[in-house]
């Protein structure tokens, strides 16, 4: 949507007076931005190209994802690979966007699980062919 210079959308003038200082009046306007902007975005339905990395440092697993993973990526790759250190890297390779969790789209939504290109179930996917990467390359065999 192309707005004219000073023309304003319905949700713009239903924010204009309203106080942000509560928490549920910031959440919602944050919400309607987040709207706004995916469709003036125009996401498809068409697969984004994901490259993912890997590699060892030491005892310690990288897993490169191109976007912001959600905190709870990390366990997931922590559980996958049997409680071995892992750390999750974001922005290698590219940007997707966030990267949201299956249940943060599941949940209440949310800046990021609105404005997100991804589906649901995709972050994990991608931690998934990371934490695969990995296996492959092998555990430090030092100690």
């Amino acid at each position: 949507m192309t707005l004219a210079p000073g023309e304003q959308t319905r949700d713009d003038a239903d924010d204009r007076g309203r106080s942000t200082s509560d928490g549920s009046a910031r959440q919602e306007e944050t919400l309607r931005q987040a709207r706004r902007l995916r469709r003036s975005l125009g996401h498809s339905d068409a697969p984004l190209p994901a490259t993912v990395r890997a590699a060892r440092l030491g005892s310690v697993g990288l897993v490169g994802l191109p976007g912001e993973p959600f905190l709870g990526l990390r366990s997931r790759a922590v559980e996958t690979l049997g409680g071995e250190q892992v750390l999750l890297l974001g922005y290698v390779g590219g940007y997707v966007g966030y990267l949201p969790t299956r249940e943060a789209f599941a949940g209440e939504p949310t800046y990021e699980t609105v404005i997100s290109a991804v589906a649901a179930g995709e972050p994990e996917r991608l931690v998934d062919t990371g934490t695969g990467l990995l296996s492959l390359l092998g555990q430090n065999s030092a100690s």
